[in-house]
């Protein structure tokens, strides 16, 4: 089997909020700075690190999930994108074996690093810490032999001589100190109840870059992680995926309001034969011409209820598409968006697009966070009825159903606790969830969308 040879790390920590983002984006700005043509990676489901990470490269970033994907394919995509690049960078995912449960690391930066082979710098917040770090490191370094440290980043450091003052306690345990970041209350950027504030509704990464690059020159040992990126093994090259002639076009909402997706789903489709073009429900006045399904991911529509509803030119256009019985698929942010209305947290109540019956209501504590599995009861847009696929929940909001309810296209099985639930709003051609879905967890599901939305096309033309 071919083999090709892909320079990386993985940027891990013993915990969140230790300061992977912040380390990771600082060794992105100076790789770049460098000239150094770099590949970025976010083990997890999460949508707004991958968003600063291409913010940085000015690249796309793909999330390497086990969980969501089969572990050959998240190999696959790895060394398909990174193939080009010039060193790869993987973010990892909460604490380094974190994964769905606390005995399985699937879904864990671990079980990502051990797939693709790749050394694992863990950062470590040691801003009150002393021979402490010693035992700390030992327990990750003998923890899981499959699962080497190869160095450590500290964060938050008061000064150099603290990191000095660290460094014999690292060393004994034969793991290589290869930086430091200083305590620096301008590198903040603020958390949203999603994780960090997204990047598309207030940029606070573009300002810092300079800052973030001149961090990692001056404090990390830059020299020495790209050496160590480059002892990575080869791995198998993957075979480039089947691609079908573009028969369909999808109007792809990306703006301030809806902005999150997973590029793997955006590559799938595309390969399967859709055209994706991007439109913002915020600002343009109808949907780009000759489309035949809308994907309406999610993001913060809560932040803009008033603004969405001004748009009155764009909602007609949207109903319009769904009486034309064309896919519309909303997830999270989207199906907010398409019900008829939006309470946001101040308890101030907007009308919206009025396809879903009943609103959403947000609240001050998170309904639902976790890996799920949703099982279609009947025919979707995604497959026929009994197929099973993956995918992730996280928001605040509550849907609270309208006088008359539609039905539930899924059974959705919480991973953590196999509680089960319906979902998955059906009215026709559209269909609605909280649940963010991974198009790579069920290989047929891309393709199965392009061919009903031909259908559907096709159908429409002839009535």
């Amino acid at each position: 089997m071919p083999t090709h040879s892909m320079p990386r790390l993985v940027i891990a920590a013993p915990h969140s909020h230790a300061g992977k983002t912040t380390v990771t984006l600082a060794l992105l700005a100076a790789l770049t700075q460098r000239g150094l043509r770099v590949a970025p990676f976010k083990v997890g489901p999460d949508y707004i690190d991958p968003q600063m990470h291409r913010q940085v490269v000015g690249r796309p970033s793909y999330n390497l999930d086990t969980y969501l994907v089969p572990p050959t394919q998240v190999r696959d995509t790895f060394g398909r994108v990174a193939q080009g690049a010039d060193i790869a960078i993987i973010e990892g995912v909460m604490g380094l074996f974190d994964g769905s449960s606390p005995t399985s690391k699937v879904g864990s930066t671990a079980e990502v690093a051990t797939l693709v082979q790749a050394p694992i710098i863990l950062v470590i917040d040691a801003s009150g810490m002393a021979a402490s770090i010693g035992a700390l490191l030992h327990g990750f370094r003998t923890y899981d032999a499959e699962v080497p440290i190869a160095g450590v980043i500290l964060n938050r450091l008061g000064s150099a001589g603290h990191a000095r003052y660290l460094l014999p306690a690292i060393e004994r345990e034969g793991v290589a100190m290869l930086g430091y970041l200083p305590k620096d209350a301008a590198l903040h950027i603020p958390e949203r109840h999603l994780g960090l504030l997204p990047t598309s509704e207030e940029d606070h990464v573009t300002p810092l870059l300079g800052r973030l690059a001149a961090l990692a020159t001056d404090h990390f040992d830059l020299d020495r992680l790209i050496t160590l990126a480059h002892t990575a093994p080869p791995l198998p090259r993957p075979a480039p995926p089947p691609t079908a002639p573009c028969t369909v076009r999808i109007a792809w909402a990306q703006d301030a309001a809806f902005h999150f997706w997973y590029q793997e789903n955006i590559d799938a489709l595309s390969a399967a034969g859709a055209e994706i073009v991007l439109f913002s429900p915020l600002n343009d006045p109808a949907l780009p011409p000759d489309i035949d399904a809308v994907w309406l991911g999610g993001g913060f529509p809560e932040h803009f209820a008033p603004r969405l509803a001004a748009n009155t030119s764009m909602i007609a256009a949207l109903r319009a598409h769904a009486e034309h019985q064309r896919p519309l698929y909303a997830e999270c942010g989207g199906l907010m968006y398409l019900c008829e209305w939006l309470e946001d947290q101040h308890g101030q109540r907007t009308p919206q697009v009025g396809l879903i019956p009943g609103g959403t209501r947000m609240t001050t504590r998170l309904q639902q966070f976790g890996y799920a599995e949703a099982t279609f009861l009947h025919d979707t847009l995604f497959g026929p009825a009994q197929t099973t696929v993956r995918g992730h929940r996280f928001h605040y909001s509550v849907y609270e159903p309208g006088a008359t309810p539609l039905p539930c296209a899924y059974r959705i099985t919480r991973a953590t606790t196999g509680e089960t639930s319906l979902e998955g709003f059906v009215r026709d051609q559209v269909l609605a969830t909280y649940l963010h879905v991974h198009l790579g967890s069920q290989s047929t599901m891309a393709q199965h969308f392009v061919e009903r939305c031909r259908r559907q096309r096709d159908a429409s033309r002839t009535t």
